[in-house]
């Protein structure tokens, strides 16, 4: 960012040292800005590389900031790339896509709210119609998730990976019956990489769906069609403590038309299982509120009893 503002090329690479391997999950950028990119900017005011170190004194505008708006336009810019058919071709790219957590968002580490959760299969339903008045009709709806099999799932997934794998079937089948006509995907093989899924994101055409996750937010915010975030500001008296993961959000969305807040229910980790305590959630009790939890009440973070709220 300070070679935005001070309007200067850079060359930015990421990649493994050697004998290090990926286990086929790390993706490796090469951002080389010829020319110079976008000037840090909150709402068109354009601020100077001096603006910006004030701004981000002390801990840096990292991904819990609420400042890291000011370098929206150079993350659209940057995504647009990372996600191009030159470095990423991939040939069935969807009208919508959902980022799906699940794996380490259907449990509790340490007993505390963590953040983390899922949300009614009606939420993204009422989105994907939202953005259907606007786009036209959706033909295509892909779910890109970490993977339930093999030897890439990840060390804090395992233990979790028969819920999550049941949890996103069913919402296929939701997604099935409220869009007959649309072909749904599961995108989660050891093919889906960590950028194809994100490049996914990036190139929906009609909308991308980002919730409780710090992975989507970037690719959903550069995406082509309308960016749907989950609004980590909860209103209610059960409000998500742990909610600042994504503060940024709420400012970017006040300035980019297609980069939308929205609110719903979450049953939280805590909820479902509290590694702590051991208390749990029968997988059926899940999967019921997952259909039935009426999503318009707003960001309750169900962390307790009752589980319908």
């Amino acid at each position: 960012m300070i070679a935005y503002a001070m309007r200067k090329p850079f060359m930015f690479t990421c990649g493994m040292a050697e004998g290090e391997s990926p286990l086929g999950s790390s993706y490796f950028m090469q951002l080389d800005s010829n020319l110079p990119g976008p000037i840090p900017n909150r709402g068109g005011k354009e601020y100077t590389a001096g603006d910006y170190c004030h701004i981000c004194h002390g801990p840096f505008c990292s991904w819990n900031s609420e400042n890291l708006d000011f370098a929206a336009d150079a993350m659209i810019a940057d995504w647009k790339y990372l996600a191009s058919p030159e470095v990423v071709p991939i040939s069935d790219y969807d009208d919508a896509v959902i980022h799906l957590r699940l794996g380490d968002g259907l449990y509790s580490t340490i007993g505390d709210n963590e953040g983390k959760g899922v949300f009614p299969h009606a939420t993204y339903i009422n989105l994907l119609k939202q953005a259907e008045e606007e786009k036209g009709s959706i033909t295509s709806i892909g779910i890109v998730t970490a993977p339930f099999k093999g030897t890439i799932v990840r060390e804090f997934d395992k233990g979790f990976t028969s819920l999550s794998e049941m949890i996103a079937i069913d919402l296929i089948q939701a997604l099935h019956t409220a869009f007959p006509n649309a072909q749904v995907r599961l995108h989660n093989s050891r093919d889906d990489t960590i950028i194809s899924s994100l490049a996914r994101l990036v190139r929906a055409s009609k909308v991308a769906v980002c919730g409780c996750s710090t992975f989507c937010p970037y690719a959903t915010l550069a995406t082509d069609g309308i960016g749907y975030i989950y609004n980590p500001h909860a209103v209610t008296e059960d409000k998500n403590p742990a909610g600042h993961q994504n503060d940024w959000v709420r400012n970017a969305a006040s300035w980019h038309d297609n980069f939308r807040l929205f609110d719903t229910p979450m049953l939280n980790g805590l909820m479902i299982s509290n590694v702590k305590t051991g208390d749990s959630m029968p997988e059926d009790s899940v999967i019921q509120w997952l259909r039935e939890q009426d999503p318009s009440v707003g960001n309750i973070d169900i962390t307790k009893a009752p589980m319908f709220r």
